[in-house]
């Protein structure tokens, strides 16, 4: 059975909108959509499989909550991530739907068909997330009874991917990612680095060569960069010298 590309559809769901603004992965986005997670479920029922019919295609689990959205980020330490957690990307998203950039429709009250929720009643709706993806619902702030809530949300595909294109689908914009991924990787290596040893006993050029070693492509200018932040996040200037420090 061929699966269909859920990350291809016009409209998303909350869940595939902050998957994709936390992740940019594509396969994530299908799994987030609440559709591929009713066919999970159909595929882990025992088959009653006749004589000569193929069994059920197995598939890589959902992607159900934001919480392992944030698992991922956590987990995955080869790989930048334009937000550090969840909840800035929820700001964010909140920010985007206010200006309007991206459209959103959903049922008023659960009634009717959708319609288009204006970008300025944002400011008074919070998305209230729900382990069911189709089940996530926008509250009025205070969860006011004279105010519409919104559900069966859908947000417009195009508009998330113009603010965050897909990298893969331009060299330019994938390589500058790139680089901007090896230099923030190696700025977490440095910083773990100074949290567990007070003082080095490398020189600048021996932790550099070391560093080139372990993220390829990294240039100079790009490893004194992520030695600046480092030193500013820890606050270990023993770090600045160019020279090895001795271990007292």
């Amino acid at each position: 059975m061929t699966e269909y590309p859920y990350f291809d559809n016009p409209y998303w769901e909350p869940l595939q909108v902050i998957t994709w603004m936390c992740l940019r992965d594509s396969k994530h986005v299908h799994r987030a959509s609440s559709i591929y997670l009713e066919q999970y479920k159909f595929n882990q029922r025992p088959p009653s499989i006749p004589f000569g019919e193929s069994v059920r295609p197995i598939l890589p689990p959902p992607l159900s909550n934001i919480r392992e959205i944030d698992r991922i980020i956590d987990s995955d330490e080869t790989k930048f991530f334009e937000f550090e957690n969840v909840n800035l990307a929820l700001e964010k998203l909140s920010q985007i739907l206010q200006e309007g950039k991206i459209m959103a429709y959903g049922v008023a009250n659960g009634i009717g068909e959708l319609k288009l929720i204006e970008a300025y009643k944002w400011a008074d709706l919070t998305i209230c997330w729900d382990d069911v993806p189709k089940h996530t619902e926008a509250y009025p702030t205070g969860f006011s009874d004279r105010a519409a809530k919104w559900n069966n949300l859908r947000f417009e595909r195009k508009g998330v991917l113009e603010i965050w294109p897909d990298l893969t689908k331009d060299d330019s914009s994938s390589k500058t990612m790139s680089s901007i991924s090896t230099e923030k990787n190696c700025q977490k290596w440095l910083i773990k680095l100074m949290q567990n040893n007070s003082r080095r006993d490398r020189t600048n050029d021996q932790l550099y060569s070391e560093a080139k070693d372990k993220f390829g492509g990294l240039v100079r200018r790009a490893f004194d960069r992520a030695k600046r932040e480092a030193v500013k996040e820890t606050g270990n200037t023993n770090w600045i010298q160019s020279g090895p420090i001795k271990k007292t």
